[in-house]
């Protein structure tokens, strides 16, 4: 793989939305030759607003520096952004210290520094923009008739239109493949096991493809993977079984519906709208359904040195589950929603630039076994709401932080929407303790 050193500058404050607005003069590209055409660097883990188009540039008009970064002026079109077209932007010189780790798809996190723009010194972050792998011109139909591992290094497996693995085959899928979706609605019915197994640096790419589970399958756990399409269940229907997603980046939704079994989301970086749902049985207020949520922020692999690019952008809806726990996570973009939940604990989350973090109830005494802890909200309204009963219906709120203030008649004013300010919701926050400072343990706004 060639690779390039790139930068974006991040101007200070906290982060307000997770995409860029065109024209924005705060943010300027440093590049260096051999950008591939129309690549794409999504550096929504580090920067307030985050779409950075790079285009080829091979003479800058100045030698390189020692750390090949060379001198030069570009502007950006406003009308590319956010369309994946290539866009210029004005280069400059910085003295970027290299260090090791993985940072976004075909990007790897080697530094900081700073430049200087004008009378502006803003912070940067430098990069190393990886061009996409080189997969050889073989195509290979993908196996779905008996169980193998498919491994040969840079094939391409292909998924012609609808195709289903059935029980009783399993498929492993080995780093440095890529699997592509071609046709009529590619899509991929999995009834027996699929697990997808890249490598830090080498993940498996997954492109135009929809990842479908079957209402009964045996296992379905992707990792270390790049996905630009869909994991969803057919609408109206419900799945049953096992599902992970670990260290992988997915830019499309995620929408599942299950009647019993087990959701695990680690380490991901999730772009797209997700849902999860469960389908209770008649009679029943939530399905025998686990979620675990877990580290989906930014963090470091230190046996690999890997720079996790995690976080969910777009929302996050979980209703009619048994058993939810949401832990350590960045959220932002969007809204998130816990409805009719059995147990839920909400621990050590950063909320920043979301439309909301809502507690929701259909019925009165339900919040008995929720409790939401250790938590930061930058500027985002907790919303507790529940019929109104006889006796309030208490959402234990525990070492979070909504600001700095302490009070928590302020907070109640401020940050928390509860019966107290909603005349219908008969649910009340007990408070046990504020935090005056973040804990950051979702991660910390840069600034």
């Amino acid at each position: 793989m060639s690779a390039s050193v790139v930068a974006q500058a991040m101007p200070r404050g906290p982060r307000r939305t997770p995409w860029p607005l065109p024209g924005d003069p705060a943010y300027r590209v440093l590049a260096g030759p051999g950008v591939p055409t129309g690549t794409l660097m999504l550096a929504r883990r580090w920067t307030s607003r985050c779409l950075t188009h790079l285009v080829p540039h091979d003479s800058f008009g100045s030698p390189p520096n020692r750390y090949g970064l060379r001198r030069g002026w570009r502007r950006t079109p406003a009308a590319s952004v956010n369309e994946g077209k290539t866009a210029e932007a004005r280069c400059s010189d910085g003295e970027a210290g290299v260090s090791r780790g993985v940072c976004y798809p075909q990007c790897r996190f080697v530094g900081r520094f700073r430049m200087s723009c004008g009378a502006n010194s803003l912070r940067c972050l430098a990069v190393v923009l990886l061009a996409s792998p080189a997969f050889a011109d073989e195509e290979i139909p993908f196996p779905v008739l008996k169980s193998t591992t498919a491994s040969k290094d840079r094939a391409t497996y292909v998924v012609e239109g609808r195709m289903r693995l059935p029980v009783g085959v399993a498929v492993t899928c080995k780093q440095g493949i890529r699997i592509l979706g071609r046709g009529d609605d590619p899509t991929l019915e999995v009834a027996g096991t699929l697990v997808i197994e890249g490598q830090p640096r080498q993940e498996v790419v997954i492109e135009n493809l929809r990842i479908e589970p079957a209402p009964q399958f045996q296992e379905i756990r992707i990792e270390w993977a790049r996905m630009s399409g869909s994991i969803a269940t057919p609408e109206g229907g419900a799945a049953a079984g096992p599902l992970a997603i670990d260290c992988t980046t997915v830019s499309g939704p995620v929408s599942l519906a299950f009647g019993q079994g087990e959701i695990r989301l680690m380490h991901s970086e999730l772009q797209g709208q997700v849902t999860l749902a469960g389908v209770p049985r008649e009679g029943a207020a939530a399905a025998p359904l686990k979620i675990r949520i877990l580290n989906c922020c930014r963090g470091t692999d230190r046996a690999e040195e890997i720079q996790l690019n995690a976080g969910f952008w777009s929302g996050l809806a979980v209703s009619r589950a048994s058993d939810v726990l949401v832990r350590a996570n960045w959220l932002t973009g969007g809204a998130y929603d816990f409805e009719d939940c059995g147990e839920l604990v909400f621990d050590g989350n950063t909320a920043v630039s979301a439309d909301r973090v809502a507690f929701r109830q259909t019925k009165p005494g339900g919040f008995k076994r929720t409790r939401v802890m250790k938590s930061d909200f930058y500027g985002v309204e907790v919303r507790l709401e529940s019929p109104k009963a006889e006796t309030a219906d208490k959402v234990v709120i525990d070492k979070c932080w909504f600001g700095g203030t302490e009070d928590p008649q302020k907070v109640l004013e401020a940050a928390v929407r509860d019966g107290s300010r909603d005349a219908t919701s008969g649910a009340r926050a007990q408070f046990r303790k504020i935090n005056k400072s973040p804990l950051g343990i979702g991660g910390t706004p840069q600034r």
